[in-house]
């Protein structure tokens, strides 16, 4: 498009508000010069010096509906009112007083609040509330006016000592010690249980002593806490045996002096009995001896055992035609040498025999006629004629 030089106090534009007049130029132009004061042309595509309006506080820059995209600004401060918006360093700063909504920005804020050996409480937002709770036998007063936080001791407030405990309240805690009975021991036929804090002693011994008329057993309790058996019957056997024994097995203990050991016959013993010798007579009934018969065995019965040992044949080895199997602990003889396994016809499937006794069966086709003779274990083929 050809230069074109534009009044603003002639035709063939004449605007009454500059942005109607931008609109229009928006609307119709590519390039536009204005002439200023007579003199050359102004390029807005390269400027050359300072663009200031000829009133102030009268003409915007855009407006709602047609709006500058990006502002690029080489300077290190905005001018916003009476505010001054300045740029260090890639970071914007806001002068004193600046409010994002209603909260003030102050100059001095704690962000993160941070508690010994507790993970930190940071501000996600500029809006965000620190919450304190209380927990059992604290209690929490705020007041708005004073802006204050009162944390109170709702539990324990003081701790006297009883009897044989102490209190230390020095490092804020409250420790209880036993200052009295530290521990108890057991003694023979006592048992002590502090489970539930209360020391309780039980007798698990005897806990009352009664004689038998006749017994020859008196007792004396004149001593106190002692109790004296005395045998008043001399021929009473005085060493017994009260446990039985045997090596491996479970003891065999008197629960009663009146109780009876009974002796039971086990397999291949039998026990006799005299009362007139006080004797006990224990009987091999079972095997008594044991004689080596077969041949290649022998037998040994140094510890008591009977082991019988093969002294004849330990391996077998397969010959020509024998296969030997010993995987179940059993010896099986075969013969592998004699007799087909498979019968092959050329271009037919083989025939397999399945076991040792399965038999095959010859079929006489049209025109065959199929003759055995079981005395020269023959089978003949003769062809018919149709």
């Amino acid at each position: 498009m050809s230069r074109q030089i534009i009044y603003s106090n002639s035709a063939p534009i004449i605007w009454s508000t500059v942005d109607e007049a931008f609109n229009r130029i928006n609307d119709n132009f590519t390039e536009l010069y204005l002439s200023v004061g007579g003199g050359g042309a102004v390029d807005l595509t390269s400027l050359s010096t300072n663009v200031i309006p000829s009133t102030n506080e009268t003409f915007d820059l855009g407006s709602p509906t047609k709006r500058w995209r990006d502002i690029y600004l080489s300077g290190s401060s905005i001018h916003l009112g009476t505010a001054i918006i300045t740029s260090q360093y890639g970071a914007v700063n806001l002068p004193a007083g600046s409010t994002i909504g209603s909260l003030a920005l102050d100059e001095n804020y704690f962000k993160t609040i941070a508690v010994a050996g507790q993970a930190n409480i940071v501000a996600d937002t500029g809006t965000d509330t620190l919450t304190v709770a209380a927990s059992t036998g604290i209690a929490l007063t705020t007041t708005a006016g004073t802006d204050t936080l009162t944390i109170a001791n709702s539990g324990v407030l003081t701790n006297a000592a009883g009897t044989g405990i102490t209190v230390s309240g020095a490092t804020g805690n409250v420790t209880i010690t036993n200052a009295g009975v530290l521990s108890t021991i057991a003694g023979y036929g006592i048992s002590v249980s502090g489970a539930t804090g209360n020391i309780t002693i039980a007798n698990t011994g005897i806990v009352s002593v009664i004689t038998d008329p006749g017994s020859g057993i008196t007792l004396d309790t004149s001593t106190p806490g002692t109790v004296r058996i005395t045998n008043a019957a001399p021929s009473v056997p005085q060493n017994i045996f009260q446990t039985i024994a045997v090596s491996g097995q479970s003891n065999v203990v008197a629960d009663l002096p009146t109780d009876t050991l009974t002796l039971v016959n086990g397999t291949g013993v039998s026990i006799t009995t005299n009362a007139g010798a006080d004797s006990i007579t224990f009987t091999n009934s079972g095997v008594t001896s044991f004689a080596v018969s077969g041949v290649g065995l022998s037998a040994s019965a140094a510890t008591g055992s009977i082991t019988l040992s093969n002294t004849g044949v330990t391996a077998i080895s397969a010959g020509d035609g024998i296969s030997i199997n010993q995987s179940t602990g059993t010896v099986v003889v075969t013969n592998t040498r004699y007799g087909f396994t498979s019968i092959a016809v050329g271009g037919q499937s083989s025939v397999l025999a399945d076991n040792t006794t399965d038999t095959l069966v010859l079929i006489a086709g049209e025109g065959i006629q199929l003759t055995t003779n079981a005395v020269s274990d023959s089978i003949t083929f003769d062809v018919t004629y149709l």
